[in-house]
C-alpha cells in the first residue's frame, strides 16, 4: 500500500483473504495515540494447524512478542450467558511453540482455561529471556456431550418383531471419535450373555453386527457405554441402553430388498437449483457401510462429478464438491451395493434425472406445522413431540496489547 498524503482524513478500509493485524497510529510531534479501527467483519477462518487447534470458530492474534523487554496481554471476553472453555496456543513465526509464561503458567498450550459467563479473563506476560515474536491461537472448546439420536432397532418400550439377522445401529448427535467405537463401547447381551459382534463406525453411525443369527422370540439389551466419546474427547453423559424383542420362528429372517421410496430432486425435475444436494430415502433402514461414493454417483453424461455421501435416518444424501452448471440435465444412481441392515440389496440400480435452473436457492426453510399447535392445552403427557438439536460455539471477543518496557508506542490488534 503505498503512503498517504501527510495531510489525509478520511477513511480507511482494509480487505484480505487472510488474518491480518491493523495497527493505527497517529503523531502529532513526539505525541502519538491509536486510531480507532471498527467494522473488523468476515474474517477468513483461521486454518486448522493441529489437532483441536484452529477451525472456523477460532480467533488469531497475528503478533505476539515476549521476552527482551517485551511482553504482551491477552484479553478474552465471554459474550455468553454460560461458562466456556478454551485454549491458547503460541507460535513462532515459523510456526513452531513460542514457549513462554503467561499469569504463572509456563509452556506454549494452555488448554482448558475457563471463562465465566459474561465474564473476562486476562492473559499477563513478563518473559525476563530473550525476545521471541509470533503468533496466538485462541481456541474454543466443545465441552458438550454427545448424545444417541436414533436407533435401529428403534428404542422404546415396545420394540418386537426384529428380524433375528438384523445388524443394530446408533446414530450420534455429532461425530465421534472412531477410535471409542468398539466392542467395548459397544455391546449387546441376552441376559447377562455377551453377544459376539463386529463394531464398525461410519459417518455418524455406529453398527453392531453378530457373529450369528440372534435366537427367535428372545429379548436382547443393547447398550452404548460413556467409553464412547466426541471428536472433541468428551463422552455420552450416561450409558444408552435400549431393548429389544426378535421376532419368531416362523418369519424370523428378514430376506426383503430395500427400495427407493423417494428422491429429491424428484425424476425429470426441470428446474432444479444448481446449489442443491440430491438425496433418496429408502423403505428401510439402511448399513450406513455400504452408502458410499461408490454406491450413491451424480454424472453428467459420462462425466462423474465429485462430492460427498452421507446417510442419516432413512435418508442416503450426494453433496456435490462445486455448485452444478446451470441449464444442465444430470444422472443420480443407487447401485446394489446398497444394502439394508439385514444384508439384502436394493433389487436393482435405481437411476433418476434432472435438469438445472440458472439460480441457486437462497429461500429460507419455514415451519410450516407443529404438532402439538402452539398454545395447544391438555396435551397427553406421553405425547411425542418434534426434538431439534442445535450445537453451537460461544463468541469470544479478544484482543492483544504488546508493548515495550522501554518508551515506545504501545501497538494494539484487534480481531
Amino acid at each position: 500500500m503505498s503512503e498517504l498524503a501527510q495531510n489525509f482524513d478520511g477513511s480507511l478500509t482494509v480487505t484480505s483473504d487472510t488474518p491480518v493485524a491493523i495497527v493505527g497510529l497517529r503523531f502529532r510531534g513526539t505525541n502519538f495515540s491509536t486510531i480507532p479501527i471498527t467494522s473488523l467483519s468476515d474474517p477468513t477462518p483461521v486454518p486448522v494447524v493441529a489437532s483441536g487447534v484452529g477451525g472456523s470458530n477460532a480467533i488469531i492474534l497475528p503478533q505476539f512478542a515476549a521476552g527482551g523487554d517485551w511482553s504482551s496481554e491477552i484479553v478474552i471476553s465471554n459474550t455468553t450467558d454460560v461458562q466456556m472453555s478454551f485454549r491458547l496456543d503460541l507460535f513462532k513465526q515459523d510456526g513452531t511453540p513460542l514457549n513462554t509464561t503467561l499469569n504463572s503458567l509456563t509452556g506454549s498450550s494452555f488448554t482448558n482455561l475457563m471463562i465465566p459467563a459474561e465474564g473476562l479473563l486476562i492473559l499477563t506476560n513478563n518473559d525476563p529471556g530473550n525476545l521471541q515474536v509470533g503468533y496466538a491461537i485462541v481456541t474454543p472448546l466443545d465441552t458438550t456431550p454427545p448424545m444417541v439420536t436414533l436407533t435401529e432397532p428403534v428404542a422404546g418400550d415396545n420394540t418386537s418383531g426384529v428380524p433375528v439377522n438384523q445388524k443394530l445401529t446408533a446414530t450420534f448427535s455429532e461425530p465421534m471419535d472412531p477410535s471409542t467405537i468398539n466392542a467395548t463401547s459397544f455391546t449387546l447381551n441376552q441376559g447377562s450373555t455377551s453377544i459376539a459382534g463386529t463394531v464398525t463406525y461410519s459417518g455418524i453411525i455406529a453398527s453392531f453386527a453378530p457373529a450369528t443369527n440372534l435366537a427367535p422370540s428372545t429379548i436382547y439389551r443393547a447398550t452404548i457405554t460413556t467409553d464412547a466419546k466426541d471428536a472433541d474427547g468428551n463422552p455420552l453423559a450416561s450409558n444408552f441402553v435400549w431393548v429389544f424383542v426378535t421376532t419368531g420362528a416362523g418369519t424370523a429372517k428378514d430376506t426383503t430388498s430395500p427400495t427407493v421410496s423417494f428422491t429429491a430432486p424428484v425424476n425429470a425435475a426441470a428446474t432444479v437449483p444448481i446449489n442443491q444436494k440430491v438425496s433418496a430415502t429408502f423403505s428401510k433402514a439402511i448399513d450406513p457401510t455400504t452408502i458410499t461414493s461408490g454406491t450413491f454417483t451424480l454424472s453428467q453424461g459420462a462425466v462423474p462429478i465429485a462430492g460427498s455421501v452421507a446417510y442419516i435416518g432413512l435418508t442416503g444424501t450426494f453433496t456435490p464438491g462445486v455448485s452444478l452448471s446451470a441449464g444442465t440435465t444430470y444422472t443420480a444412481t443407487i447401485t446394489t451395493g446398497v444394502k439394508d441392515l439385514a444384508g439384502n440389496a436394493l433389487a436393482s440400480n435405481y437411476v433418476w434425472s434432472f435438469t438445472t435452473t440458472a439460480t441457486p436457492d437462497t429461500t429460507a426453510p419455514t415451519v410450516t406445522s407443529t404438532d402439538p399447535a402452539t398454545l395447544s392445552t391438555a396435551v397427553a403427557l406421553n405425547k411425542k413431540i418434534a426434538n431439534y438439536h442445535c450445537i453451537h460455539s460461544p463468541r469470544l471477543i479478544v484482543q492483544s496489547c504488546t508493548h515495550s518496557n522501554h518508551p515506545r508506542p504501545i501497538r494494539k490488534f484487534g480481531m
